[in-house]
Protein backbone atom coordinates (compact mmCIF):
# COMPACT_ATOMS: atom_id res chain seq x y z
CA UNK A 1 0.00 0.00 0.00
CA UNK A 2 1.38 3.23 -1.05
CA UNK A 3 0.74 6.50 0.36
CA UNK A 4 0.97 9.60 -1.64
CA UNK A 5 1.53 13.16 -0.53
CA UNK A 6 0.42 16.23 -2.54
CA UNK A 7 2.95 19.31 -2.70
CA UNK A 8 1.44 22.13 -3.84
CA UNK A 9 4.46 25.24 -4.86
CA UNK A 10 3.24 28.76 -5.12
CA UNK A 11 5.52 31.81 -6.76
CA UNK A 12 5.71 34.15 -4.35
CA UNK A 13 5.35 37.84 -6.76
CA UNK A 14 7.28 40.44 -4.81
CA UNK A 15 8.15 43.93 -5.39
CA UNK A 16 11.19 44.11 -8.22
CA UNK A 17 14.25 45.96 -6.35
CA UNK A 18 14.66 49.46 -6.60
CA UNK A 19 17.67 50.56 -9.14
CA UNK A 20 19.01 52.46 -6.24
CA UNK A 21 19.32 49.45 -4.03
CA UNK A 22 20.68 47.25 -7.01
CA UNK A 23 23.58 50.46 -6.96
CA UNK A 24 24.41 50.29 -3.56
CA UNK A 25 24.80 46.56 -3.63
CA UNK A 26 27.53 46.61 -6.88
CA UNK A 27 29.24 49.47 -5.08
CA UNK A 28 29.72 47.74 -2.47
CA UNK A 29 31.26 44.52 -3.67
CA UNK A 30 33.55 46.87 -5.80
CA UNK A 31 34.45 48.58 -2.46
CA UNK A 32 34.61 44.91 -0.62
CA UNK A 33 36.88 43.41 -4.13
CA UNK A 34 39.27 46.18 -4.17
CA UNK A 35 39.97 46.21 0.20
CA UNK A 36 40.66 42.87 -0.12
CA UNK A 37 43.09 43.45 -3.42
CA UNK A 38 44.58 46.13 -1.08
CA UNK A 39 44.73 44.24 1.69
CA UNK A 40 47.09 41.35 -0.05
CA UNK A 41 49.12 43.00 -2.08
CA UNK A 42 53.22 42.37 -1.14
CA UNK A 43 54.66 45.02 1.29
CA UNK A 44 57.43 46.79 0.51
CA UNK A 45 59.99 45.92 2.27
CA UNK A 46 62.49 48.94 3.63
CA UNK A 47 65.67 48.38 5.28
CA UNK A 48 67.75 50.69 7.13
CA UNK A 49 71.50 51.65 6.69
CA UNK A 50 72.43 50.66 10.04
CA UNK A 51 70.56 47.39 9.17
CA UNK A 52 72.85 47.10 6.27
CA UNK A 53 75.84 48.02 7.76
CA UNK A 54 75.31 45.44 10.84
CA UNK A 55 74.46 42.53 8.08
CA UNK A 56 77.85 43.41 5.94
CA UNK A 57 79.68 43.71 9.16
CA UNK A 58 78.06 39.85 10.13
CA UNK A 59 78.94 37.90 7.19
CA UNK A 60 82.16 40.11 6.94
CA UNK A 61 83.03 38.01 10.04
CA UNK A 62 81.56 34.93 8.98
CA UNK A 63 83.72 35.07 5.92
CA UNK A 64 80.85 35.14 3.06
CA UNK A 65 81.87 38.77 1.42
Amino acid sequence: MTTGMTVHVEKLHGPAPLPFVLAMVAAVSSATTFFFRWWQRPTTLIMSQDWLTDRVRAEGKQGWS
